[in-house]
């Protein structure tokens, strides 16, 4: 197995190279996102936890969202995990 701290030192860069489509996706359908939000909203999260969720969302690893966000790797697990028990909350 690869050390973690080897993972996250591959260049995003050198990542999106090898992993880009190969077809250009241009269409794009407008999609409701309230009832989202309203999820969101409710979840009361901090500037931190919102900023990881853009990226999870996003698509970005853990690794990839460490080095967009400058935060170390644990602290993006910790809010990955801190976000996860907000949203069970909201459905109990």
């Amino acid at each position: 197995a690869i050390p973690l701290k080897l993972l996250c030192k591959f260049s995003l860069s050198a990542f999106q190279q090898r992993y880009a489509p190969v077809v250009p996706f241009d269409f794009q359908e407008e999609q409701d996102y309230t009832a989202t939000d309203e999820i969101v909203e409710a979840m009361h999260l901090t500037e931190g936890e919102k900023d990881t969720l853009n990226c999870y969302l996003g698509g970005m690893t853990y690794c990839e969202t460490a080095r967009f966000l400058s935060v170390n790797f644990t602290t993006v697990w910790r809010r990955r995990q801190s976000i996860q028990r907000k949203y069970l909350a909201l459905s109990r």
